[in-house]
């Protein structure tokens, strides 16, 4: 008695997720899981009509790998199981710009910078690139000083003494958002020194608004300048004080005279 052999009917595949669902353009060779039901151990996913590398790992998981080479363009890529001739409906994986634009900028003065503080206008001049390359930047804004934010187009000019800060963003065509700061400070006032004298003392104490007081002099009757370190005597009879302080920017006051008699 001859007992005919089993049939087996393969299903048809039910795809219902993939993860990633969307990937970076120009990535590495990734790991594609996709999930659904009837998936059998010679399941093959496949990326826009060809077959992949597939692990099956149970009737509703499948992991498959999918090479660089597929995913070196933006588009949208069809993914679908096949299996014996059968194949599922398939679901869509996006292949887009995920990175922000790299913004870069460059600031030039008249005058050199010092600790930090320059003495007059500013130029920000700023660029962006899209690490992508398909995806091009689309545009570029700054807000300067919390400012309305405005579109760049040519270099922006900063002046007047303060901490001045400007705010940006750099935008692709895939509306990724790159955003920036650059800090700027400017310091174009020379500090203010003032001369008092008391119990036999003189004291000079200098100010200064912003970049800070960096040293002060001071001169007795044309002798050699001295830095200012603290009170200091000087013999009886008629003498001409002359001093004047520096900050941290390199602004240099103009020098001071007292004339005193002792």
């Amino acid at each position: 008695m001859v007992v005919p052999a089993a049939t087996v009917t393969i299903p048809v595949p039910v795809l219902t997720s993939v993860s990633p669902a969307k990937v970076a353009v120009g990535s590495a060779s990734f790991i594609l899981t996709v999930t659904g039901s009837g998936f059998v151990p010679d399941s093959k996913v496949a990326w826009n009509g060809t077959s992949l590398s597939t692990v099956f790992v149970s009737s509703t998981s499948l992991k498959a790998t999918v090479p660089a080479t597929a995913i070196a363009a933006v588009g949208t890529a069809k993914v679908a199981v096949t299996q014996s001739g059968k194949a599922s409906v398939g679901l869509n994986v996006l292949v887009t710009d995920l990175s922000p634009p790299v913004t870069t900028w460059t600031v030039s003065s008249p005058s050199p910078k010092l600790n930090g503080w320059y003495r007059g206008p500013v130029t920000v001049t700023v660029s962006a690139t899209d690490p992508d390359g398909p995806s091009d930047v689309s545009y570029i804004q700054y807000s300067l000083d919390a400012t309305p934010f405005a579109t760049y187009s040519v270099p922006v000019v900063i002046s007047g003494d303060k901490a001045h800060n400007v705010t940006g963003r750099s935008v692709d065509k895939a509306k990724n958002v790159g955003v920036w700061t650059v800090s700027i400070y400017i310091d174009g006032t020379a500090p203010a020194t003032k001369i008092s004298y008391s119990a036999g003392l003189f004291s000079l104490a200098a100010t200064d608004a912003l970049s800070g007081v960096a040293t002060t002099v001071y001169s007795v009757d044309g002798a050699a300048t001295k830095t200012y370190t603290g009170p200091f005597s000087s013999t009886m009879g008629h003498h001409t004080i002359t001093y004047y302080s520096s900050d941290r920017a390199g602004n240099v006051e103009v020098a001071k005279t007292a004339a005193v008699t002792l």
